[in-house]
């Protein structure tokens, strides 16, 4: 299955927030949008990836004063990246 099959499922808009967005700004995104994951983005370049599991990483172990924490210090710097005719087989062995 390639990565243009799932997005014509799945839909092609990528949801985005700045690294110096607010960790409880964030969440409003994830849970307005419906997405689990949201790119985080300094000066239209990607720095990292926040996910639902980043979210619940940090309130697990500090707590809900967290909330007001850039999104910079909880996200994921490494992101994997694809294209529309890589296969999902060939992404996960990146």
């Amino acid at each position: 299955m390639t990565v243009q099959a799932i997005l014509g499922t799945k839909g092609f808009e990528v949801i985005s927030i700045e690294a110096d967005a607010k960790l409880s700004d964030a969440i409003r995104v994830l849970t307005e949008r419906h997405v689990g994951a949201v790119l985080v983005m300094k000066d239209h370049h990607i720095e990292g990836i926040l996910s639902e599991r980043d979210v619940v990483r940090v309130l697990g172990k500090h707590g809900a004063s967290v909330m007001a924490m850039p999104v910079s210090e909880v996200m994921t710097r490494k992101v994997v990246t694809c294209r529309r005719a890589d296969t999902a087989a060939s992404i996960m062995e990146r």
